[in-house]
């Protein structure tokens, strides 16, 4: 089955990119090490998240309803923790599947749903009723 490698958000000057960095860090992003011939032409930083990366570089963005979601599991209290402690508003989100879950924006304003289990993924089959 293919799974997503990576996501990108953008942050709209280089000067952000640190800020960017840090709030990936609180909700458990790895700082990871980027190909020499990108870091010598792109600013950004790539962040590890158990097989998914994110990756922050410069760009042009309008916010919106867009998101990634990240499944922060046993971690999700902690990390909101670490959240409020940095000042970072959030919005708490309904149970929809009996789990909390909340939706935060990153310095350059990107949207970020966090769970605390994610709902269950079930394959649709066409004509199947």
């Amino acid at each position: 089955m293919a799974r997503i490698h990576h996501v990108t958000v953008t942050v709209p000057s280089e000067g952000q990119i640190a800020a960017g960095q840090a709030f990936y860090e609180l909700l458990g992003g790895i700082p990871l090490v980027r190909p020499a011939m990108l870091a010598a032409d792109t600013p950004g930083c790539w962040l590890g998240f158990d097989g998914t990366q994110v990756h922050i570089i410069v760009g042009d963005s309008e916010p919106g309803p867009a998101h990634m979601a990240i499944d922060l599991a046993e971690q999700y209290d902690a990390v909101l923790a670490r959240l409020e402690e940095a000042g970072v508003e959030r919005r708490d989100a309904r149970r929809s599947w009996g789990a909390r879950r909340c939706f935060v924006r990153d310095p350059a304003a990107n949207l970020v749903e966090l769970f605390e289990r994610p709902p269950d993924s079930v394959v649709e089959r066409p004509g199947a009723s």
